[in-house]
C-alpha cells in the first residue's frame, strides 16, 4: 500500500477505541465493525462545538437502532473534512470528505463518536494487541483522502417534507 498511519487504542476498553483530535479537544472514538452509519451521541450543540463546520442535512433522516429500544428517526449532519491523524506524525492523516453521521443526545453511551466500518471500505486496517498493554490500530491505504457517499432509500421517506432516509454510508475512490 503506500500510506500508513498508526493510532494507539485506549487500553481501558476491550473494544477498538482511539482518540480523535479536534480543535476543541480530544474525543474517545469507537470503531464499530458492525455499524453502517457513524453516530455522534452528544447532541447537535456539542457536535457544532467539536466540528464547527458540521451542517445539518435537512433532507435526510436516519433510522438509528442498536442502542436499546426500537430505534428512532435521527437528524443527519455532514462534516466537510473529518481527520484521523497519526499519533506520532501529525502531518500524516486520513481525510474523509463529506462524512455523514446520525446525531442523537444519549449521554448513557460511553463514546461521543462512533465510526462505522463501512467508511473504511478502501482502507486495510487491523487492531493489534487488544486487551494487552499497547493496543493499536494500523491503517494502510493507497491514498490519504476519501470521499464519503451515502446510500439513500429509493422511496421518499417522509412524503410531506420530501425527506429521504439514509440507509448507510461508504467510502469511494475517485481515481
Amino acid at each position: 500500500m503506500g500510506f500508513c498511519i498508526t493510532k494507539q487504542l485506549n487500553k481501558v476498553y476491550v473494544r477498538p477505541v482511539l482518540t480523535t483530535k479536534t480543535d476543541t479537544g480530544n474525543l474517545d472514538t469507537l470503531i464499530d465493525t458492525g455499524a453502517i452509519m457513524p453516530v455522534w451521541t452528544r447532541g447537535d450543540l456539542l457536535l457544532k462545538d467539536y466540528f464547527p463546520d458540521a451542517e445539518r442535512c435537512e433532507n435526510f433522516l436516519y433510522h438509528l437502532g442498536g442502542f436499546g429500544g426500537s430505534g428512532s428517526e435521527t437528524p443527519v449532519f455532514r462534516i466537510p473534512d473529518f481527520v484521523i491523524s497519526d499519533d506520532e506524525r501529525n502531518e500524516t492523516a486520513l481525510h474523509f470528505h463529506n462524512l455523514h453521521l446520525a446525531c442523537v443526545d444519549e449521554d448513557r453511551i460511553k463514546f461521543p463518536l462512533i465510526l462505522s466500518a463501512s467508511m473504511f471500505g478502501h482502507i486495510d486496517y487491523e487492531f493489534l494487541n487488544i486487551g494487552e498493554e499497547a493496543p493499536k490500530c494500523v491503517f494502510n491505504s493507497k491514498k490519504d483522502t476519501f470521499e464519503i457517499g451515502t446510500k439513500v432509500k429509493a422511496t421518499i421517506y417522509d412524503q410531506p417534507s420530501g425527506r429521504m432516509q439514509i440507509m448507510s454510508i461508504y467510502s469511494f475512490d475517485q481515481e
